[in-house]
């Protein structure tokens, strides 16, 4: 016969084996969970970016240059089947240095050059937010991503080669498995040509109309008649020198001579020439014109005339190409 004393006895020690097997079940389960969280880049984030070129007109927040990737991840354990399977997300985050800037509503971070910003965007979605795969996520799940970036420009631009720099970087997490983050990596933005244009011409295609001469103007072989005067408008963002090379067709044995279009209404016996402070350009060969530049507009200012060739001039249409090739140092 069990007393009392016994009964009471044999229910505190089954209650005790009870509580030891839950606590044993509870720690088994968070130990696992830790180690079985793991994943890798199924194809890793590459950037590539070509040399970036400042227009000499560009102004803060013009787009410099721009790119595009995919990049996928893909989870390699995740859990256990009897505990169930976490939910697998991926965390970017950046250390770069907000500007307060915005493109298209994308907040502008700093990059590794001064004056240039970077804006980038995950997924289509503004920035760079954490993404992530089904709730649960199995195993050997493969989780896909669209990166896109926009170099802008935030204030003044030197030449020279920007250094390579990370955008952002990225943790994983298997939700409900894994007490913590692990680092999936750390995209790298190769190092970049910086070049900034001095200054550029303001309109590509610049006519000069001359007007009518009479052929009595002219005296012989080297005279000239009909001067005109035209500018060419420079836009530059620095100071700097500008050479000048203009090129054409010339006349046969003289370099300073444009050869006019040769038609049926064509005139015969005459040229043109394009001269800088009363001095024939010599075509072909590069001049200094300007030893210093204004930041903003900066005009050139030229004559052009006509030349004659030959001893006998025809009447009729004279007109001729040059091709102005601007460099500055």
């Amino acid at each position: 016969m069990i007393g009392r004393k016994s009964l009471d006895k044999a229910k505190i020690i089954l209650h005790g084996i009870i509580s030891l097997a839950l606590v044993f079940l509870y720690s088994a389960k968070t130990y696992a969970g830790d180690e079985d969280c793991r994943a890798m880049y199924h194809i890793p984030p590459y950037i590539s970016q070509s040399p970036i070129v400042v227009p000499a007109d560009a102004s803060n927040g013009a787009v410099l240059g721009q790119g595009e990737l995919d990049f996928s991840v893909k989870v390699l354990s995740n859990g256990e089947a009897i505990f169930g399977y976490g939910h697998f997300v991926v965390q970017p985050f950046t250390y770069l240095t907000s500007t307060g800037f915005k493109h298209n509503g994308i907040p502008v971070y700093k990059t590794s050059w001064e004056g240039i910003g970077i804006a980038m965007s995950l997924n289509n979605h503004a920035g760079i937010p954490e993404f992530s795969g089904p709730n649960p996520t199995p195993p050997y799940y493969i989780l896909s991503a669209n990166f896109k970036y926009y170099l802008v420009k935030i204030g003044d631009i030197k030449p020279g080669v920007m250094p390579q720099f990370e955008p952002f970087l990225m943790n994983y997490a298997c939700l409900r498995i894994a007490g913590r983050a692990f680092r999936l990596g750390h995209p790298k933005f190769p190092a970049t040509n910086v070049s900034v244009e001095g200054c550029r011409l303001t309109t590509p295609i610049k006519y000069v109309h001359l007007g009518e001469v009479n052929r009595k103007e002219f005296s012989g072989i080297g005279s000239t008649a009909g001067e005109t005067p035209f500018d060419i408008t420079l836009e530059c963002n620095s100071d700097a020198k500008v050479d000048l090379e203009i090129r054409g067709q010339t006349v046969s044995g003289n370099s300073q001579v444009l050869a006019i279009n040769h038609t049926d209404e064509a005139a015969k016996g005459v040229g043109l020439q394009i001269l800088r402070n009363g001095v024939p350009f010599d075509l072909g060969n590069k001049i200094n014109v300007l030893d210093t530049t204004l930041l903003g507009q900066n005009s050139l200012s030229f004559l052009a005339r006509f030349y004659q060739t030959e001893a006998n001039i025809t009447p009729g249409d004279v007109s001729a190409i040059a091709q102005f090739t601007v460099s500055y140092r």
